[in-house]
């Protein structure tokens, strides 16, 4: 498998993770429903009768309601809504399997990425413990000016707690004891970010000193930094965030994803905020799919991760110039990932957190409900920005209009656009075709330069299936339930059916290589090799996925009569693919000898057993 990740460590954190123990940590209730399924509410859909099956002997799952299914790698990242090296860590870290970053070609090398690994490890352990400890401080401390600021903000406890939002005293070394005294060392804490160095005096102090502080997770769950609010009106910066370190990154942060991932799944759009006061607020509104970019402007790598999560995203930046300004920048950014992009418009100039406050939860619903579409907002801007009454100014608002359509990749989406600009600007679609053509880059296309297109995914099965008759698809189903429940019936399979002989579908592949595992030796290994191959084709065939979760449906005494029927049709669609095949080579053949040779062969085939 072509991953970072080495196939010996992949299997390990597999074989060290029961998938009934990890969805149960997870939160999932599974029944024990005979032998060794387990059944349950599916997590991924709204369902009152459990239809989520869970084979634990094969370590796989599968919902006869919505079709989701998988192993456990497949589980997380679908609970989660994390890809696949971000799934692996965490199953890695519950089992405590250290993960190393590359293959090493010298002990050198290894060596320094050990030590390099361990700092980071020393990292995570040190902001963890300060996590801890200015939380507790806070809440040990409410009469202290940062904690009667805070009871100001009105954020309820569970909720304060949940963002583990903390304090750091007004000392300029109450950090540096705290982390001396748990055996950290000054430099750990100043590559932390935690203390900080005076250019002048050279003298170490607290970099949050006298701040309510946020807690900033990596996409992990890690604490990672932190963003320390103001509390005097003369306090400058109003935030102060963790510098760039070893662990932390602001370009590859959304504030608060660890814990709106699930509901951005659930609701199945999310929520991007400018901070974590606003955040925090519409979370408290019942909107926890709300995330915020951290002391950064919002870039490609943030779209990306949203892209894993979600195919629609809300903008919910302040309502002043630089709020709108970065709506259409972060517009541009989502579109070509294909995601559906709307607007979030806050009243009166009052941002998110203000209008909880004053308004109330059923408010902020309102004004979600009511989200425009990114176009809408957008042509609202150009109105305010040209005189559409004059020729040359719908010239220049369809110019600019023209810039975001072209970023569109999916084409019914993009004909609509530019079927509403034409509207807008009332000309034919024709002339808003010819200007998106004169502004597209050389060789055609509609992507802005410098952008990359997003590559459309080819959707295989249905292809494979429309070529796989569906009496040929349900013999090869019944050959593969035999063969991943009986070694010696699998390994037996290769006397009557070449590889040749199966369909080029996923089942039809999985077929084949069981066959062949089953006759080298390496049958025990299917199911994980049968998931992986599941994996790396990137889209899912239900068909396999219900297989490698359900035991043999076939009684035993019938087992002999389904392997006769069964390969008995494999074998005779084969053959007339074959004769199909000569036929089409006679009708295209002009020699009279050559066609004399197919229709002999094609006699000596079709009078064949």
């Amino acid at each position: 498998m072509n991953r970072a990740i080495s196939d010996d460590i992949i299997q390990e954190v597999r074989d060290r993770s029961n998938i009934v123990e990890v969805m149960t940590f997870f939160g999932l209730q599974l029944k024990k429903s005979g032998g060794d399924t387990w059944k349950a509410r599916c997590p991924f859909h709204n369902e009152k009768t459990p239809s989520f099956t869970v084979n634990e002997t094969r370590q796989r799952y599968k919902c006869f309601g919505c079709g989701k299914g998988g192993d456990v790698f497949r589980f997380v990242m679908e609970q989660q809504s994390v890809d696949f090296p971000n799934a692996i860590h965490l199953l890695a870290d519950r089992c405590g399997i250290i993960i190393p970053e590359k293959n090493y070609s010298t002990p050198e090398e290894r060596a320094a990425a050990s030590t390099k690994r361990n700092k980071r490890d020393r990292l995570f352990e040190l902001m963890e413990s300060f996590t801890e400890y200015y939380s507790q401080w806070l809440w040990t401390n409410l009469d202290s000016p940062l904690g009667q600021y805070f009871q100001s903000r009105r954020i309820p406890r569970e909720i304060a707690q949940k963002f583990r939002i903390g304090a750091v005293p007004d000392s300029w070394d109450n950090s540096l004891k705290f982390g001396l005294h748990k055996k950290f060392t000054e430099e750990e804490m100043l590559d932390a970010g935690i203390l900080k160095v005076n250019e002048d005096t050279k003298k170490i102090y607290d970099r949050f000193r006298n701040r309510l502080l946020f807690a900033i997770w990596n996409e992990q769950g890690k604490v990672v930094g932190f963003s320390g609010r103001a509390v005097e009106p003369d306090q400058t910066p109003k935030y102060l965030n963790s510098p760039d370190t070893p662990i932390f990154h602001k370009g590859s942060i959304l504030y608060a994803l660890p814990l709106a991932r699930q509901q951005i799944r659930e609701k199945q759009f999310a929520i991007l905020c400018e901070g974590q006061i606003d955040t925090i607020s519409m979370h408290c509104a019942g909107f926890a799919n709300t995330v915020a970019t951290q002391g950064t402007a919002f870039g490609e790598e943030h779209a990306r991760m949203f892209k894993r999560y979600t195919d629609k995203v809300l903008l919910a930046m302040d309502s002043d110039t630089a709020g709108q300004n970065a709506i259409l920048k972060a517009i541009k950014i989502l579109l070509p990932l294909e995601l559906e992009v709307g607007v979030i418009l806050w009243p009166g100039g009052k941002d998110p957190d203000e209008l909880y406050k004053n308004e109330g939860a059923d408010f902020i619903a309102a004004q979600v409900r009511s989200a425009t579409d990114f176009f809408e907002f957008l042509w609202q801007k150009l109105k305010e920005t040209y005189d559409l009454k004059l020729p040359f100014g719908r010239q220049k608002a369809a110019e600019d209009a023209i810039e975001y359509i072209r970023l569109i990749p999916a084409p019914v989406a993009r004909e609509l656009y530019i079927r509403k600009l034409a509207e807008l600007v009332k000309v034919s679609e024709s002339v808003i075709l010819k200007l998106l053509a004169r502004q597209s880059p050389p060789g055609g296309g509609y992507q802005a330069a410098g952008q990359n297109t997003p590559q459309v995914e080819t959707v295989i099965l249905k292809e494979e299936l429309d070529d796989c008759p569906g009496e040929l698809a349900h013999a090869e189903e019944t050959l593969l339930e035999i063969a991943l429940a009986d070694e010696q019936l699998a390994a037996g399979l290769r006397q009557n059916i070449r590889p040749d002989m199966v369909s080029t579908t996923l089942v039809g592949q999985a077929l084949n290589t069981v066959i062949d595992l089953a006759a080298n030796g390496n049958w025990g290994s299917r199911i994980d090799i049968l998931s992986d191959m599941e994996d790396e084709r990137e889209q899912e065939d239900p068909r396999l996925s219900r297989l490698l979760v359900q035991e043999l449906t076939i009684p035993r005494e019938k087992l002999d009569k389904a392997l006769t029927d069964t390969i008995s049709v494999v074998r005779r669609h084969h053959k007339e693919r074959r004769l199909q095949a000569i036929k089409e080579q006679i009708s295209q053949q002009i020699d009279r000898e050559e066609r004399e040779r197919l229709f002999k062969k094609y006699m000596d085939l079709h009078n064949s057993n």
